[in-house]
């Protein structure tokens, strides 16, 4: 039964960081476009509303989805960021190490893809 356990416990692990980053700029293009992708969905979402609802209500509805927006940026800068690339807890979710963005490294990588630096994912 330890042996299972142990076995287990080891499959969530993931490799420790290391400080040589080879930074691939395919890879970092590609974040920084998905997330500029992301940012641009969510205003469009609140125009594609607007079109919807009648036009007393149409600023309303734009600015909601634009606090969405802020808000959501917020909360990843606060406490996201950490929670999804931490060092893990367990397995399933980080620590509150990079909370507020404190303690990161400009040299290290992101713990999943080694080719990706840990700020590009902010």
């Amino acid at each position: 039964v330890t042996s299972v356990v142990s076995t287990m416990s080891r499959t969530f692990e993931f490799p420790v960081p290391t400080t040589a980053c080879v930074q691939d700029s395919g890879d970092v293009a590609f974040m920084m476009m998905t997330t500029t992708f992301v940012m641009l969905q969510t205003p469009a979402m609140g125009l594609a509303q607007a079109g919807l609802i009648r036009r007393k209500n149409c600023l309303s509805l734009i600015l909601q989805t634009i606090s969405g927006l802020v808000i959501g940026s917020l909360l990843w800068y606060i406490f996201g960021f950490s929670l999804t690339f931490g060092p893990s807890l367990g397995g399933f979710i980080g620590s509150f190490k990079f909370s507020f963005l404190l303690n990161l490294n400009p040299d290290e990588c992101m713990i999943a893809a080694d080719t990706i630096p840990m700020y590009s994912a902010l």
